[in-house]
């Protein structure tokens, strides 16, 4: 697709491959200056085109692998809201404590993290991304000033309905005028109560799995830490809190205290103030009483030994 607007767009391809990460940097600056990127791999291969739609943005992105993201808290951007539609590739996204697993073909829907987060892409990654503000959506959906960080999978009818209205404006976006970018723009906005149908009952689920996930964050050290005894705390089975964890964070129980083990471990591992730390140590901290089976976790994660992660985050921030 040709690009509609020139301005932010960005072909990674067309610069020298020492200046790539760079030029990255900068692009993520000007678009989405809520993410700072922490870590990218060298020479990477990217690209974004851009539609404007009246006061929204609407992007088809491809991301780089081996790429770590940081948003920041909602306090400092307050008013977006984004829908997110994943093309090709996959992302792992924390969200204020919550570790979602996002594949090709599913739909985010949400607004800023209270408290920031993360997204790691493994590999490269391709996605429609949407940005408008909150005042855009709410003047036709008041529920969306409570809405956090929605995946919606695949199958659902609302995700596919939004996902080719989405391409189509891309598709043609280079015929359009002003008048026919604010019509497409108000069609998107009644297409976001499709996928978002279900997610107040859902909700009422929320606060129970945000129990157990302040309480694996503040047990994360200890290497029993398991489905079972989370689920008799809560006092239902632990095939319930699976099927809670699964409809709303996207992972099991087990899966998801193996997720927040890595990610805190991804984090102490570049904390300035942890850097006399031996990795076995950091392994410990995180519940690991094997440092040969974290590093191979960790490696199978993220795409590099403990040692490497370390040193290579080291020279990035440097």
């Amino acid at each position: 697709m040709e690009a509609v607007d020139t301005e932010l767009s960005l072909d990674l391809r067309a610069v020298e491959a020492v200046q790539r990460p760079a030029a990255w940097r900068d692009w993520m600056r000007a678009s989405f200056p809520e993410y700072s990127v922490e870590s990218i791999a060298p020479s990477p291969e990217g690209s974004a085109e851009l539609l404007s739609l009246g006061q929204a943005r609407l992007w088809r992105v491809h991301f780089p692998g081996r790429m770590r993201i940081r948003a920041a808290p909602a306090v400092l951007f307050p008013r977006d809201t984004f829908v997110n539609f994943q093309l090709a590739g996959a992302r792992t996204v924390e969200r204020d404590g919550r570790v979602f697993r996002v594949q090709p073909g599913d739909v985010c829907v949400g607004r800023a993290a209270a408290h920031g987060g993360e997204t790691i892409y493994e590999e490269d990654t391709s996605m429609l991304v949407l940005q408008l503000p909150l005042g855009c959506v709410t003047g036709r959906h008041p529920q969306a000033e409570h809405w956090t960080f929605h995946v919606h999978r695949a199958d659902q009818p609302g995700a596919t309905l939004l996902q080719a209205l989405l391409s189509g404006a891309l598709a043609i976006g280079q015929r359009l005028g002003q008048h026919e970018r604010r019509v497409t723009l108000a069609s998107i906005i009644e297409l976001l109560a499709l996928p978002m149908v279900g997610v107040r009952a859902k909700d009422m689920h929320v606060e129970r799995v945000e129990r157990v996930l302040r309480a694996i964050d503040e047990r994360l050290d200890e290497p029993r830490l398991g489905p079972e005894p989370l689920a008799r705390e809560l006092g239902i089975s632990r095939r319930r809190l699976d099927e809670l964890f699964v409809s709303t964070v996207g992972s099991s129980v087990a899966g998801c205290i193996a997720q927040r083990r890595l990610l805190r471990a991804a984090q102490l591992l570049r904390e300035p103030t942890c850097s006399e730390l031996s990795v076995a140590c950091i392994a410990r901290n995180v519940g690991y009483r094997d440092a040969a089976h974290f590093a191979r976790a960790f490696k199978r994660r993220f795409g590099d030994t403990p040692s490497s992660w370390r040193k290579r985050d080291a020279s990035a921030s440097g």
